[in-house]
């Protein structure tokens, strides 16, 4: 690690020994799988041990025409002359009753309705009909004939000229009908029972994530999503069994292989960000998925590929350092193999050389936590005692690094240590390098979080996760192996296992180069071995401007 890293609670111990795994399982279970019985003679172990080597709105303008006389209160017209009639004086053009004020329409009802008079009224003579004159003028709207209906009305008069003149058609007396869907779908719209989800996925009830797991037969349920039972109406296409497409509509069973067709238990997975599962899609703004079955090992058990590539880039000396280690063997015609991967990455920045600690560092764990699995290789181990082997193992080495501390002065590293173990990864986490699930489907999952200050802000909410990549103190971790009883301080993880599948182990020179992209399905369908993929992965890694030391330590399991 180039740059140097702080520590938090120097001196203190640890307060979270153990987190959840981050897609969902709070309460990992031991590992699945009963053993076979260990016959009295067996087939020669293989051990392959390893270790790291350095390589503006615009205003209307359809304006409501002002009718003549609109303005002001309307006022009688004066005769030019007492001999000349009122008839002979030219009339001023009629208001629209629609558009002048009130006031001035009930005037022009009492002076120039020609349905009300037939003379213009004129002023008043004396002061009583002075006094009787506004009367008139100033009556109340409700003793005007249709004054209080015009006004309201015109807008509605406007609305249906408008809709007439756009081709609508306007019913007298009926409102327009209003639009019933707005709000009915969207991100938070929750699917009900009897809905039909992509046109094919009927939901028959909501499940918990412990009914879905009990269904699937122990998958792990997909963190943060919603989970329901559905019935798939098209499942005719494509047998879920043989992959036959044969089928008809009408079919109950499989024309091939015989395998029902109709009311299977599927689970349906909704999430609000893409997961990149298969056959993944997007409805109402939410992604769904199925949540397909965890593969099982077949008869022959598993077996373990392991791969690995460390360069340092333009930072010298590598401070990375990994180690792996994986034995197998047959009993009763089953294979049997477990693997251990240590990875550190040293602190740079104290005295010099002491980033390379991280060498004597993965030693003493990885050949410990081996040692004590492999001696009693013919007994089952449950998840507690994984666990009391890695952090025994953990207490060695960092007590080791105390002592160099006392004469070399401050010095530390990251640490993950990743136990595969009867179709489990046991993982432990001290730092900020990082373990990875690759699925057989290619969806990627990261396993640990970071113990880092950064990690911290982005779980408060006060950085996004994509600013956490370049965010400023990006390199200040909270635990590291040189802290005293830093074996309490390292968070736990289980992730099942499925034959495909793929672990990736990596220091923060890899993972804060790629980002969200640590995984490349073409680039691994490419290459013949995992060594070569790994250090394909690195290779990249530097290319796309890696600062840091870089390493990628890939297990594969089939």
């Amino acid at each position: 690690m180039g740059r140097l890293k702080r520590l938090f609670n120097r001196a203190g111990p640890a307060t979270t020994p153990d987190k959840s795994l981050p897609n969902g399982v709070a309460s990992p279970a031991a590992a699945p799988g009963p053993p076979g019985e260990v016959a009295p003679t067996r087939e020669p172990l293989s051990i392959t041990i390893s270790t790291g080597e350095p390589m503006n709105n615009p205003e209307p303008d359809d304006q409501m025409p002002q009718a003549p006389g609109a303005q002001g209160t309307a006022a009688p017209p004066e005769p030019a002359d007492e001999d000349v009639p009122p008839a002979d004086q030219p009339e001023s053009p009629p208001a629209d009753p629609v558009l002048a004020p009130p006031e001035e329409q009930a005037a022009r009802r009492d002076i120039a309705d020609p349905a009300t008079t037939e003379e213009p009224a004129r002023p008043p003579e004396t002061p009583e009909d002075a006094a009787e004159a506004p009367d008139t003028v100033d009556a109340p709207l409700s003793d005007v004939p249709n004054a209080a209906e015009a006004t309201p009305e015109a807008p509605a008069e406007v609305e249906s000229e408008a809709a007439k003149a756009a081709g609508g058609e306007d019913t007298e007396g009926e409102s327009p009908a209003q639009d019933d869907t707005t709000d009915l779908v969207g991100p938070d719209h929750v699917p009900s029972i009897g809905e039909t989800i992509g046109g094919r996925y009927v939901v028959t009830s909501t499940l918990t994530a412990e009914e879905a797991s009990t269904l699937l037969g122990g998958t792990v349920p997909v963190r943060d999503a919603e989970l329901y039972e559905v019935e798939d109406t098209r499942a005719y296409e494509r047998c879920w069994s043989c992959g036959s497409t044969g089928n008809g509509e009408s079919q109950r069973f499989c024309m091939d292989c015989g395998a029902p067709l109709r009311q299977r238990r599927l689970v349906l997975a909704r999430t609000t960000e893409a997961k990149g599962e298969t056959e993944e899609f997007s409805e109402n703004g939410a992604f769904f998925h199925l949540v397909r079955p965890r593969k099982q090992f077949g008869s022959a058990g598993m077996t373990l590929e392991v791969g690995a590539c460390s360069a340092e880039g333009p930072h010298h000396p590598n401070e990375d350092s990994y180690w792996t280690a994986s034995v197998g063997g047959c009993f009763d015609s089953k294979s049997d193999m477990f693997g251990v991967v240590v990875l550190a990455d040293g602190m740079g920045g104290y005295a010099p050389g002491s980033g390379l600690i991280s060498k004597m560092i993965v030693n003493s764990v990885g050949r410990s936590v081996f040692h004590l699995l492999h001696t009693e290789a013919e007994t089952d181990k449950e998840e507690v005692e994984i666990q009391t082997v890695i952090r025994s193992a953990v207490a060695e080495a960092n007590s080791k690094v105390l002592e160099e501390i006392q004469t070399h002065g401050e010095m530390g590293a990251t640490l993950v240590v990743a136990v595969v173990y009867r179709q489990c990864a046991y993982i432990a986490n001290i730092g900020d390098s990082r373990a990875y699930y690759i699925a057989p489907s290619g969806a990627v999952t990261q396993i640990t979080r970071d113990q880092s200050l950064i990690e911290q802000q982005v779980a408060a909410g006060l950085l996004s996760a994509d600013a956490a990549y370049t965010a400023f103190g990006n390199n200040v971790i909270l635990h590291a192996i040189g802290e005293e009883r830093v074996e309490e301080a390292f968070d736990w993880y289980l992730q099942p296992l499925e034959p495909g599948g793929r672990l990736l182990v990596c220091t923060d020179g890899y993972w804060k180069t790629m980002r969200r992209d640590v995984w490349d399905a073409e680039m691994a369908a490419a290459e013949p071995t995992l060594r070569d993929l790994a250090r394909s992965m690195v290779e990249n890694a530097l290319a796309q401007g890696s600062d840091d030391n870089t390493t990628a330590v890939l297990v594969g399991i089939d």
